[in-house]
């Protein structure tokens, strides 16, 4: 049933077993896996349907360290962020989820093993095909590159886009037809109190100021990667016994600093000039796990994409050449307490609510990681005589801040810990403070390695929702 707070006729009280707060993957999987589960389940979505830049505009805030853009990579409506997602789709393998020695905070407290079947989930309802992600297509190194003890630098990986990105469009009428599921529209959540150790009740208002209380046994932070602290940090930090809430913030080094250079003359603009010359597109070569043991890097993809650039878009080449194909980078960035996501009191939205403040930071091994693979990969595509690496800046070496921009992936600010000291949620997602308080997304994510966040946000949510039935005593 789809409901909207701004219709004078909506009512001012609503009561459910399950509110989940939000409407973008995390929330709208979750709301699927309990149709028919007899839990009543109510979902506030701030937005409407399409966008509206008076909400979009509550998104906003502040930014020092490296650029961010806070309110363009992310998208208040319903299906939230899904709605300009690209869709490409991967499962975070072991070796990311495990602990990692040079890692600082690495390793979540679940494995592989939890995911999997909510990943297979995942790949049914995302409509990916069979669950095979162990190879891009019959990409391979097309040259030897091996780390100094003669393990192998790169291996190949699995990653596909979703045919169905559009997670709002594909769900809203299955849950408009849902007999236990309400979805609210135009419902900002207000910030949120604590009685008696719990969450009783919510308010929720329109940009109009027309508002209504939300009475559930169990609530779900289900915002995004930086709207699920700023919520917390805004509800006098509530569930922050670790002082976690907000730190940790990461997202991918996403580049196109350097480009593969290949002579026009071999050059053809189509789809088999990649197969013929046996360049790897982006991005089915990834740093083996061997590799970043051995030289104490993290994870991080690469690749070149021939025939997807436009001519306006190809970075040129050195003088004398035409042609210059750009690399795609996409690495892992290190959890740093210092990396946070705080609130600015005297800058307020339209809610009252303070803004948020962003500073992303990145240490010397996230930026060593990137060099390290794009050196190895110009190498490799040097030997095998598909072309040369040029910097395409007025710098001799790789130095640090390169053309580097954010995917639009935040994660880590709510992260997922067995140890109340250094998470915000267990491995449950459940706050370690507040026991019917859950939050899901990207933002419980202890690290990222290099894969795209949304199918593990989808495996996650699918997760938590079955948690959850047991919880309440429907499964």
């Amino acid at each position: 049933m789809l409901l909207d707070l701004e219709s004078a006729d909506s009512p001012q009280r609503y009561d459910a077993d399950l509110c989940i707060i939000g409407a973008g993957a995390a929330g709208i999987t979750m709301s699927r896996r309990l149709i028919g589960s007899g839990l009543d389940v109510l979902v506030l979505e701030a937005g409407g349907f399409e966008f509206e830049p008076a909400t979009q505009d509550l998104y906003n805030g502040a930014v020092r360290g490296l650029y961010y853009s806070v309110v363009g990579s992310r998208l208040r409506r319903f299906g939230g962020t899904t709605n300009h997602w690209e869709g490409w789709c991967g499962p975070l393998p072991q070796t990311d989820l495990s602990p990692r020695a040079w890692v600082p905070r690495s390793g979540w407290p679940i494995g592989y093993g939890d995911l999997e079947p909510y990943y297979r989930l995942a790949c049914e309802v995302l409509e990916l095909g069979e669950y095979d992600f162990d190879t891009f297509g019959d990409i391979k190194p097309p040259a030897p590159s091996v780390t100094p003890k003669g393990a192998p630098f790169f291996e190949s990986f699995g990653i596909r886009p979703t045919p169905v990105p559009r997670l709002g469009a594909t769900h809203r009428g299955m849950l408009t037809e849902a007999g236990n599921v309400r979805v609210l529209l135009h419902a900002n959540v207000l910030p949120i109190a604590v009685e008696g150790g719990q969450v009783r009740q919510i308010t929720v208002s329109t940009l109009g100021k027309r508002q209504a209380t939300v009475r559930a046994k169990v609530f779900v932070l289900a915002c995004g990667g930086l709207e699920n602290a700023r919520m917390l940090l805004a509800s006098g930090n509530l569930a922050n016994s670790s002082d976690a809430v907000g730190r940790h913030f990461m997202d991918h080094t996403f580049s196109t600093f350097a480009g593969v250079v290949v002579p026009p003359n071999e050059y053809s603009d189509s789809p088999t000039y990649r197969a013929r010359e046996g360049i790897p597109p982006y991005s089915g070569l990834r740093v083996s796990p061997e590799a970043e043991k051995e030289l104490e890097i993290m994870a991080c993809s690469i690749g070149v994409i021939p025939h997807a650039i436009p001519d306006s878009l190809k970075p040129p080449g050195p003088r004398g050449i035409e042609i210059g194909f750009p690399m795609m980078i996409h690495g892992e960035c290190t959890p740093l307490p210092e990396s946070r996501v705080t609130l600015t009191p005297e800058i307020r939205d339209a809610m009252g609510t303070p803004r948020l403040m962003l500073d992303w930071r990145v240490d010397e091994m996230t930026q060593r990681t990137v060099r390290e693979t794009v050196l190895r990969y110009s190498g490799m595509i040097t030997r095998a005589g598909l072309g040369r690496v040029y910097i395409p800046q007025e710098q001799s070496e790789l130095e640090w801040p390169f053309a580097l921009y954010a995917p639009c992936h935040p994660a880590g600010t709510t992260r997922m810990s067995s140890d109340p000291k250094l998470g915000v949620v267990n491995a449950d997602c459940r706050t370690h403070d507040v026991p019917n308080l859950y939050v899901v997304g990207n933002s419980v994510f202890s690290t990222i390695s290099h894969m795209n966040p949304t199918m593990t946000i989808v495996a996650l949510s699918f997760r938590l929702a079955d948690h959850l039935q047991v919880a309440l005593g429907k499964k």
